[in-house]
């Protein structure tokens, strides 16, 4: 077993962990098992799997939202469940944003909502303003939103909303699932501009759970990749897409703008590798095509 990282640079640290569903029935299902792995402070890191992979499980034990049946858990420096006291303070840091968080919006305005968890931390009136007002501006909600009624917003602005409502609270880790799931390209853009830009600016480490390479590839620093409750690898978004074989064989895959390139070089052009987004791709082109017309000038 892993000793708990006690670097400084290191978010979270899970040593052997593992979790079962439904124990002691015929439902029994390991969800999490004996994974062991490091995040590191103030990255962008990708959580990813096929369904019932285990990524869902693995953030909520994070989250102190369920206690492992075996291993240790160190978040933020502290063993989240050695007692009540460590557990009931990593709430206050560490903020999970769910799959389709727009459905848990409930208040009279969008302001009121977005406001609510700082209320909870027991901020006063101008501090919560401050907080209200910078998460707007982090999911670029437009200030005429705030005294709207959530309901009256569209389905992009209602998520981001949302996400806001946990951003208010300044987490030390930020943990959203599938944070883009259903939105079109600019609200994808949008949704993760802001959590780039949080980051940025706090310091923060942020984890996303997705099903996207593509996502993954754009936005992340780090990758873990979860099959079947187990870690399947974990380690730089570069190292990670560098193992496309592994990734096909259980069953996820590169970026599809990877394939592309990978193609490309087969059929002879003199392309990099390592090209995983549609910015670094259109400039490894440009960079062929300009080493070709310097042959021919």
């Amino acid at each position: 077993m892993q000793i708990l990282s006690t670097d400084p640079t290191t978010a979270v640290s899970l040593s052997g962990v593992s979790y079962s569903y439904g124990k002691n029935t015929v439902f029994y299902k390991k969800a999490v098992d004996n994974i062991s792995v490091s995040i590191k402070k103030s990255s962008v890191t990708g959580i990813i799997g096929h369904t019932g992979s285990g990524k869902s499980t693995l953030v909520q034990i994070i989250c102190g939202l369920l206690k492992p049946d075996d291993g240790k858990v160190n978040v933020l420096g502290e063993d989240i469940f050695s007692d009540k006291k460590a557990l009931r303070s990593i709430r206050f840091r560490v903020g999970l944003v769910f799959q389709y968080p727009e459905y848990q919006l409930f208040d009279e305005t969008v302001a009121k909502d977005i406001s609510f968890g700082p209320k909870n931390q027991g901020l006063d009136e101008a501090q919560i303003k401050e907080r209200v007002e910078e998460a707007a501006g982090f999911v670029r909600l437009e200030p005429e939103l705030m005294d709207k009624s959530p309901f009256e917003l569209s389905g992009g602005q209602k998520r981001r909303a949302a996400i806001a409502g946990v951003i208010a609270m300044r987490p030390e880790i930020l943990i959203l699932d599938e944070p883009a799931s259903g939105l079109d390209p600019i609200g994808r853009d949008t949704v993760f501009g802001g959590l780039l830009e949080y980051r940025e600016k706090t310091g923060a480490t942020v984890i996303i759970v997705s099903h996207s390479m593509e996502d993954m590839a754009r936005y992340t620093d780090d990758i873990i990749v979860m099959n079947d409750g187990k870690l399947a690898m974990s380690g730089d978004r570069s190292d990670i897409f560098a193992r496309a074989d592994e990734l096909c064989r259980i069953g996820l895959d590169i970026p599809q703008v990877s394939a592309v390139m990978n193609d490309l070089r087969k059929m002879g052009y003199d392309l990099p590798d390592g090209v995983y987004t549609l910015d670094d791709a259109e400039r490894a082109i440009v960079a062929l095509l300009d080493k070709r017309r310097g042959r021919h000038a």
